[in-house]
């Protein structure tokens, strides 16, 4: 199983990313909330791991309509302190790019 901080920076960085390359990020103020709640849906399918009595889907395909998170936790590298460390320094690229763009935009 991949650490969930690796799941949900997939999903941030997989929302901010889809925000930027639609230019979805010139209609909205709330890309930072975007953001966070794409990460939470990530998780989702771990959450019979942490509340007692709910079915984990972790461990089936259909978890990867939660931003991969099958292909996550059944490949070596992406289950991983490594892998999920990549994925961080993804998001933070992902957000140091948003905000840049959303800085050259406020300035003109």
């Amino acid at each position: 199983m991949s650490l969930g901080i690796g799941h949900f920076a997939v999903g941030a960085a997989g929302a901010l990313a889809l925000l930027l390359v639609t230019g979805l990020h010139r209609r909205t103020h709330q890309d930072g909330a975007i953001a966070i709640v794409s990460g939470l849906w990530a998780i989702v399918p771990d959450v019979g791991q942490v509340i007692p009595g709910v079915t984990s889907t972790d461990g089936t395909p259909l978890a990867n309509l939660f931003w991969f998170h099958y292909f996550l936790d059944s490949h070596p590298f992406t289950d991983s302190a490594a892998g999920s460390a990549v994925f961080v320094s993804a998001l933070v690229c992902a957000v140091a790019l948003l905000v840049l763009i959303e800085g050259n935009r406020e300035g003109t």
